[in-house]
């Protein structure tokens, strides 16, 4: 079963152009897990950092620069 859902993200991955959905759908399900076990403190930061609409206008552009994802902090 955790292949098969595997298999599907990937599969969206891989088309052209690829669909994100699944991929922003596990980043919203991860950001609100997170806001469950961080302290009150800490979830303003988790808001601002995970921002889910940003995230998924990215993975909508053309132009996609995984760097955009690992330095833009």
């Amino acid at each position: 079963m955790e292949d098969a859902f595997w298999d599907g993200v990937l599969e969206g991955l891989n088309r052209d152009p690829p669909d994100y959905k699944r991929i922003v759908s596990l980043v919203e399900e991860i950001k609100v897990e997170l806001e469950n076990l961080v302290p009150d403190a800490w979830k303003r930061e988790l808001y601002e950092c995970l921002d889910v609409e940003i995230f998924s206008q990215v993975c909508s552009c053309v132009l996609i620069n995984s760097v955009f994802f690992f330095y833009s902090r």
